[in-house]
């Protein structure tokens, strides 16, 4: 991972269940669920919202103007909770 700032992060435990809203690929076949979201600063005018594997690489990323924006996207997808990110 580059060395973005992190913001926030949550783990995928089982009770977060995909919403099927969203479909990522990566070189063209679907993304394997991804095992932690993380919120980083993308050089203070951006955030990006983090797919990360079980070593905590990224998978793939989400762009977003704001904080909320990246929680309301991990939200849409994996009805993670405002409530439920660790710092």
């Amino acid at each position: 991972m580059t060395d973005f700032k992190m913001i926030k992060k949550v783990y995928l435990n089982p009770h977060y269940k995909e919403t099927g809203r969203t479909v990522h690929t990566v070189y063209g076949k679907p993304m394997s669920r991804p095992v932690e979201l993380k919120i980083v600063d993308n050089d203070g005018d951006s955030y990006l919202l983090l797919y990360c594997d079980e070593n905590g690489d990224e998978i793939t990323d989400t762009w977003h103007e704001t904080i909320e924006g990246a929680v309301s996207q991990a939200e849409w997808e994996f009805q993670v909770k405002s409530s439920e990110w660790c710092q």
